[in-house]
């Protein structure tokens, strides 16, 4: 075989080697085992809405059983002020509340913040919290781990604290895990030992990118009772994470639904029909094809539920090829050659795309240009595709053709996104794009973990962080809607991550980002519409039309 002729083209830098690059050793995946940690057993119901010198049960109408009200907060009001006809115990009065202190809350039904992601609102607390509830917990603090390179975690949890009910205790961010560049499942496992015996935390944020094998740390962290909060796009699903339940929490679905979702959207609105956004000289009925990121560890997304789906509308994969990412440029470039070849031989118009940015951004797009193949590119959220800087890096004869779902809120310019203000409350500032990105994954990492801390209670465990998070609804406030676009916030005992409805999008390489101001940018059909399953369009849904944003 001769020897691959690389395109000249530098190395990206994608939004998803801001804490870590692609691992080279390979290496067993660690399985699932039992759990071992001990911890309290689970309240009966979350404790939501604690009152001065006594902890009661939630109000009914504060759990998602009800979920209009707001504890002692009337609909409407400006603050949340528990003060009232309620006695303490021996019923005596319940000491005053220092108004000042009273937490405002805003909405109707009442949410915690302005976010419109934020929880349901809970009256101030005063009183008895329980202290050493679990490990990592006193009565004054929560220890929360993150990367020891995250720019802006001391800033953002300021912003929670200032706002959010922890129950006379502060969450403090301990710096140490996920550091460095290129984390192999070894160093993940690794930096879990360390954040339970070393740092002694209650809960970890989001690691570095592992290339989607960063279940690998929270794994070993649910083994060792800790609980975690990743916002990454990632290989786990629900099954897995609910096998280590209350342990592992997400803000981004996982390659489950994710996939399940381009599945149903590829029946409906796809399959059996032109490829119309191919650049090929004739358009033909599509033909699909599959191509999929795995870790030289043997890590892999599980795409079982996603070709069976396909398969039970008909669409059957004419090519099925893996991509090994392994750091190794010469094997990347000459494993994108061998499968888009394959691809254009078999005159595959639509290639499914379960790829991470550097695989088809960097190896595939300005090979295909090369070899005159235009297809179809069905990306999404998944391995960071649906990103402007992947509209950016890609070859522009390739962006041309790239459409799919994508998870993320709306991408609004930066100073209406609440991780921007956030940062800028905090005392800091962005040096450019990227930091950006670093700030709208770590934002989200530490605003749910801050919505289960609030939603737990005084007595604070990993069971009563699930149980709070599970029966709270949250307002979602014109979710998908403007001025935010957001995505609408729920768990549920079925559901350990956050997110369950995407936008159609598409990508440009002409239009200018409004994060960056350069040209390639992810575009949003019908202004940014969501949907979740089952509810996916039978047509494009919109895509390729202006305007982008």
């Amino acid at each position: 075989m001769t020897t691959l002729a690389q395109p000249a083209l530098r190395r990206p830098k994608a939004p998803g080697y801001m804490y870590a690059g692609i691992a080279t050793a390979s290496i067993v995946l660690i399985g699932i085992l039992a759990l071992t940690a001990t911890s309290p057993p689970p309240p009966t119901i979350a404790e939501f809405a604690p009152q001065a010198n006594r902890i009661e049960d939630a109000p009914d109408e504060q759990t998602s059983e009800f979920g209009e009200g707001s504890g002692n907060c009337p609909p409407g009001s400006t603050t949340c002020d528990p003060a009232g006809t309620d006695k303490a115990a021996g019923g005596e009065e319940p000491d005053p509340i220092d108004i000042p202190r009273v937490r405002k809350c805003i909405g109707d039904p009442p949410r915690q913040t302005e976010d419109p992601q934020s929880p349901p609102c809970v009256p101030y607390f005063k009183g008895d919290n329980g202290g050493e509830t679990y490990k990592g917990v006193t009565a004054d603090e929560v220890r929360i781990a993150a990367p020891s390179n995250t720019t802006f975690a001391d800033g953002m949890v300021a912003y929670f604290n200032s706002r959010y009910e922890f129950y006379g205790r502060k969450m403090v961010i301990v710096p140490g895990i996920g550091a460095g560049f290129g984390p192999d499942a070894a160093k993940m496992s690794a930096d879990a030992v360390k954040a339970d015996e070393e740092l002694k935390v209650f809960g970890s944020l989001l690691y570095g990118d592992g290339g989607g094998e960063e279940f690998v740390y929270y794994d070993e962290l649910a083994r060792r009772g800790i609980v975690s909060v990743d916002a990454r796009p990632t290989m786990n699903s629900e099954a897995s994470m609910k096998k280590f339940h209350p342990y592992q929490w997400g803000y981004l679905p996982g390659f489950d639904l994710m996939s399940r979702a381009m599945s149903e959207w590829i029946c409906k609105a796809l399959a059996g029909k032109s490829a119309d956004y191919s650049g090929a000289d004739v358009i033909t009925e599509r033909k699909f094809g599959m191509v999929t990121t795995v870790r030289a560890s043997g890590a892999r997304p599980d795409v079982t539920a996603q070709k069976r789906i396909l398969a039970d509308c008909g669409v059957q994969l004419a090519v099925e090829r893996d991509q090994v990412m392994d750091g190794n440029d010469q094997s990347g470039f000459q494993q994108a050659q061998s499968i888009l070849t394959e691809m254009q031989t078999n005159r595959v118009t639509t290639i499914i795309c379960n790829c991470h940015t550097q695989t088809s951004g960097y190896y595939m797009s300005s090979l295909a240009t090369k070899q005159g193949y235009f297809p179809e590119w069905l990306i999404s959220t998944y391995m960071y595709q649906a990103e402007d800087t992947h509209a950016q890096v890609w070859d522009s004869g390739q962006v041309a053709h790239s459409f799919g779902l994508g998870w993320w809120d709306k991408q609004l310019p930066p100073q209406d996104e609440v991780w921007y203000r956030a940062v800028k409350e905090g005392g800091r500032n962005f040096n450019n794009e990227f930091d950006y990105y670093e700030a709208r994954w770590l934002f989200n990492s530490i605003r749910m973990m801050a919505a289960g801390l609030q939603m737990a209670g005084p007595k604070l465990t990993p069971e009563s962080f699930a149980d709070g998070l599970m029966k709270s609804r949250f307002p979602n406030p014109n979710a998908g809607g403007p001025p935010d676009y957001q995505a609408s916030i729920r768990f549920g005992p079925d559901d350990h991550t956050a997110i369950d409805d995407a936008a159609i999008v598409w990508l440009s390489k002409t239009e200018q980002s409004n994060w960056s101001g350069r040209a390639g940018a992810v575009c949003y059909a019908q202004n940014g519409k969501r949907y979740k399953l089952g509810q996916f369009p039978s047509d494009y849904g919109g895509i390729f039309q202006r305007p982008c944003y």
